[in-house]
């Protein structure tokens, strides 16, 4: 039988306090950390916001229409508003935060879609996919390494997009040129460039040349084809069809059926010469008409001289007295007052055609003042020219005489200025008290148009009566003074002046005089001379004459 055993007289209970911190009180401190945390991670990775404003008819969608870079999202557009003007879209477009360095103050945006055509094929992919927004960066920045724009910071959130994609970048690689033609033919932009009826570029863009004459054709070399281009390149356009022969032997040229249809541009191989040259970007070119004006031997310019001076075919074109060219066919312009020459060089002469290049028309002078060039009363008027050494270029305007060149000969050069020449020619004395003390050297219409600029040399030992208070006036020769009460007075100079004009000039005694001229000092031409200026005799020591 089992009996209870008795408690132990020295146990006692143990009596624990109940925390009041229930784990529950933890949740709301965290929700309010992953709150800051939301809220930080929303601000970080905010979207860059950007204004770009569109031509009107741009049909871009909000939340459709994206921002795309080498396939690559960049953005979508939020939001489509009409400018304040009514005259274009305004597209508000978010940018994702790491894409920072597209907004710089040189890129440029613009809308990419199909384009379908015979001449160009591009954008098909936005058949599927939609329209997209695509950018390039400027020369600048577009030279900077890709992972160095990814740091730069937004310059610029307002862009106005181009109506179409700009010409390729420098950067890219490639070579960018210039074609020179007298009309645009069947080129339009995205024109192929062949070579071997390979495509190896394309027509960026056309445009009217600044003088109005002839229009100028942007072209794209790719990078891979750029070394086939060398300075003595020929360029011609190609139609696909060409017809040649005669009656008994009719000969058919056909290229391909693109060409064909929309033309094309190819260009001759290089020719290995060693002065043949690579081309930099931007160099100029002449656009022939077909393959046989092209590989013609020499080198075809375009020179337009005013129809006073009398340009014929064959009229011959020489340098230093060598003939390095001819006029092979001329054009009279729309108003009867322009020719228009067309010359060859020498296939050798590659210094002509050069920007900075004179031609002028050498024919001979008879007169007092001036006998020149009598050796072209039997060899023929010619066509002179002075190299000139700025980039390649096939359009030239002629000049009415030769081109003025710095001064190198001894003495003091001043120039006059005069609202008209009147009857002033080149070479013609500049007197005073009817010794000759210089001659006139050139002249030159004004940039405004408004004055005739006279470029005249004084010899070294007259220099000294040339100051900033000297008058000039013009010696026609003949002058009559009338006076109801005194009678009629003739006043004649020498005959010299009286046929081909002259220049007179006076200088004040020391008591009025002024400073020495300086070299390239301008002065006033006046039509007549006052009478107090005749009396000035300045007491100053003339240079010994030089000794025969």
């Amino acid at each position: 039988m089992m009996t209870d055993q008795p408690a132990e007289p020295n146990s006692q209970a143990v009596v624990k306090e109940k925390s009041n911190v229930s784990i529950v009180w933890l949740l709301p401190v965290v929700a309010a950390l992953i709150g800051i945390w939301l809220i930080y991670k929303s601000i970080a990775e905010a979207g860059l916001m950007v204004t770009i404003e569109f031509p009107p008819g741009a049909n871009i969608i909000p939340n459709e229409t994206e921002v795309r870079f080498e396939g690559v999202l960049f953005g979508v557009v939020k939001g489509v508003t009409l400018t304040e003007d009514l005259d274009g879209v305004l597209a508000n477009i978010e940018l994702d935060s790491r894409t920072a360095g597209v907004l710089q103050d040189d890129t440029e945006f613009w809308l990419v879609e199909p384009e379908l055509s015979i001449s160009r094929v591009a954008g098909l992919e936005t058949l599927i996919s939609g329209k997209y927004i695509t950018f390039q960066w400027g020369e600048k920045t577009g030279q900077m390494a890709k992972s160095e724009i990814s740091k730069l910071k937004p310059q610029k959130f307002h862009y106005k997009a181009l109506p179409v994609a700009p010409p390729k970048p420098r950067y890219l690689g490639g070579l960018s040129l210039t074609l020179e033609s007298e009309n645009a033919s069947s080129m339009t932009r995205g024109t192929p460039i062949l070579f071997h009826k390979l495509r190896v570029g394309t027509v960026e863009g056309i445009r009217l040349a600044e003088n109005g004459i002839g229009v100028l054709i942007d072209i794209y070399i790719d990078e891979a084809y750029a070394h086939l281009i060398k300075s003595d390149t020929r360029f011609w356009s190609v139609s696909g069809l060409s017809v040649g022969g005669g009656l008994g032997n009719i000969k058919f040229k056909m290229e391909s059926l693109t060409s064909l249809m929309i033309g094309g541009i190819t260009f001759s191989p290089p020719s290995g010469r060693k002065d043949s040259i690579s081309v930099e970007w931007g160099g100029n070119f002449l656009l022939y008409p077909d393959q046989d004006a092209a590989l013609t031997k020499g080198v075809t310019i375009k020179i337009d001289f005013d129809v006073s001076q009398d340009v014929v075919v064959g009229t011959e074109i020489k340098y230093k007295g060598i003939q390095v060219g001819e006029v092979t066919d001329i054009d009279l312009s729309d108003d009867l007052k322009t020719i228009h020459a067309v010359a060859v060089l020498d296939e050798g002469i590659r210094a002509l055609p050069r920007e900075g290049s004179a031609f002028w028309l050498v024919k001979p002078e008879l007169g007092l003042a001036s006998t020149r060039n009598l050796e072209t009363l039997l060899t023929g008027k010619y066509i002179a020219v002075r190299p000139g050494d700025g980039p390649i270029t096939h359009q030239f305007t002629g000049l009415s005489e030769a081109p003025l060149r710095k001064q190198k000969s001894t003495g003091l050069n001043i120039v006059l200025t005069s609202p008209s020449l009147g009857s002033l020619k080149k070479g013609v004395t500049v007197l005073y008290r009817d010794v000759e003390v210089g001659k006139v050297k050139g002249f030159e219409l004004a940039k405004n148009a408004q004055e005739v600029f006279i470029y005249v040399n004084i010899e070294e030992q007259y220099r000294d009566l040339i100051h900033d208070n000297t008058r000039f006036w013009n010696v026609s020769g003949i002058g009559l003074d009338f006076s109801l009460f005194g009678g009629a007075k003739v006043r004649t100079d020498s005959l010299e002046s009286l046929l081909e004009g002259g220049i007179a000039l006076a200088t004040p005694d020391n008591e009025a005089m002024g400073e020495l001229a300086k070299e390239g000092a301008q002065f006033s031409l006046q039509s007549e001379a006052l009478d107090e200026w005749k009396t000035w005799k300045p007491s100053i020591e003339i240079g010994e004459a030089p000794q025969p």
